[in-house]
């Protein structure tokens, strides 16, 4: 767990450049980090901007369990909104694009994240994925050169990145 929390929290102070969700995605969100990094060979999506082909990220975090985001004292968004163009979820998301992370809070236990942003906005993920049945990870984590997934419960697992973005 240190590692993993420390590694993590070296993402204070870099801006979020990139929140992909939506449409076809269902509730999952993936959240880019820090340095672009120019791809070998641009990503063909036509429902991402040029930025998001061209550049992968220096960190992604990619959400499959329960989340929402808070601002302005009260919940903007969560994993269960509409995430239809213009609705609730997306509008909510956007939120985050280009702002800092000022703070990152890992529950022990559970591996829950909290991400502090600058203007007071937060993202939290709740590790609710418990079923072996018919679970997906709770998160997973790209980073430094690492994939970190915190699966079926919280059970945290690394593993070394095989291809840069």
């Amino acid at each position: 767990m240190t590692g993993f929390v420390s590694h993590i929290s070296s993402l204070q102070g870099k801006e979020c450049w990139s929140v992909v969700a939506g449409e076809g995605a269902g509730s999952i969100v993936c959240l880019d980090f820090g340095e672009k990094i120019l791809r070998k060979a641009p990503l063909k999506n036509p429902h991402l901007s040029e930025e998001q082909r061209l550049f992968g990220a220096e960190c992604t975090l990619m959400v499959h369990s329960a989340w929402r985001v808070s601002a302005f004292g009260k919940i903007q968004c969560g994993w269960r909104d509409s995430n239809e163009e213009g609705g609730p979820m997306l509008k909510g998301l956007s939120l985050l694009k280009d702002k800092r992370l000022v703070r990152v809070s890992v529950s022990p236990e559970t591996y829950d994240l909290s991400l502090f942003f600058e203007q007071g906005i937060t993202f939290q993920l709740f590790c609710d994925q418990t079923n072996d049945y018919d679970a997906d990870q709770n998160y997973i984590l790209f980073l430094g050169g690492l994939i970190y997934t915190v699966g079926v419960h919280s059970l945290l697992s690394v593993e070394q990145q095989t291809h840069a973005p």
